[in-house]
This record gives structure tokens, C-alpha cells and sequence, in this order.
């Protein structure tokens, strides 16, 4: 059995982004085949508590936190995207401002999912004549599978799959 997903909720760090990434690299398929992800761009998904952190762990030219001269193996190949939808109410995530997604965009593609399309409807007052309208639609985001996509909560806490 493999996970996507780290059992110890690693938080974002630099030493928790290499261990990510090579977690990607080691994906297999459903036949026990390695997977090609993990070895091109990358996208960096974090919520906005965690943006700054983020870039600067990928964008610095010298490898972040660290007080010798090793380079930042991570600039040019990492793309950070903040959302605050990550830890909104509401969302599996709720609260969970410390959690990140190392996301391979060349087989994890994100898609927008029309569940149902916008729908409108118009209510008249019999008294005052007055209008309300109404508008409706359901939409997901996301992908649709776990190849290319290695995630952790961020807070520390340990548990099983």
C-alpha cells in the first residue's frame, strides 16, 4: 500500500518539502510501475497563513533557515499558489491553516466541476410588487486523482491510513 499523503503531519519546512517531493518521485501505478511525476515543475499549494513561508523557502536564492552557502534546489521548479479555501469553513480542512500540497500539474490536472448550472428564478410580492430574485448552481473543484499530488495536514499530529 502507498499514501499520498504524510502519516506524521509534516509541517512545511524545507527538509518536509524534499521529503514531498521525493514521496512523488516514488509514486507506482496500479501495476506496481513507477509513475513519471514529481521530476518537472511543480505547484506548491498552501494557505495564505502559510505564503510567506512558502516563497520564501522556494524563491530564495540560498536554501532557506540555513546559515551555509547551499543552493536553493527549489527556485525556478516550484510555484507557490496560496488559497484561502484551503482552511475555509466549511471544508474538510476547516481550521487547518497549516496544511500544504506538493501538486505535479503535468498528471494532477485541477479541474472545475459544474455540478449543476446556475439557475435563476424570480419571486414577485403580491402586496408591494416587489422583485427577489434568486440564483442557484453547484460547482466543485479538485482532481480526480491521487497520482501527482502529495499532501500533509501540517500540525504535527500522527495518524494511520
Amino acid at each position: 500500500m502507498q499514501s499520498n499523503a504524510s502519516p506524521t503531519g509534516a509541517p512545511l519546512t524545507v527538509d518536509n518539502l524534499n521529503t514531498a517531493r521525493t514521496a512523488l518521485l516514488r509514486q507506482l501505478d496500479d501495476r506496481g510501475k513507477p509513475v513519471r511525476v514529481g521530476s518537472g515543475k511543480l505547484t506548491l499549494l498552501v494557505p495564505t497563513e502559510l505564503e510567506a513561508q512558502a516563497v520564501e523557502i522556494t524563491k530564495s536564492v540560498k536554501r532557506a533557515n540555513t546559515a551555509n552557502n547551499n543552493v536553493n534546489v527549489y527556485d525556478g521548479i516550484v510555484t507557490v499558489v496560496a488559497s484561502k479555501w484551503i482552511a475555509e469553513a466549511g471544508t474538510p480542512l476547516a481550521s487547518k491553516t497549516t496544511a500544504w500540497f506538493l501538486i505535479d500539474p503535468s498528471v494532477a490536472k485541477l479541474l472545475f466541476v459544474l455540478r449543476e448550472g446556475v439557475q435563476t428564478h424570480t419571486a414577485t410580492d403580491a402586496n408591494t410588487l416587489n422583485k427577489t430574485f434568486y440564483a442557484y448552481g453547484r460547482w466543485a473543484t479538485g482532481w480526480t486523482d491521487w497520482r501527482g499530488v502529495y499532501g500533509s495536514l501540517g500540525d504535527g499530529a500522527t495518524y494511520s491510513l
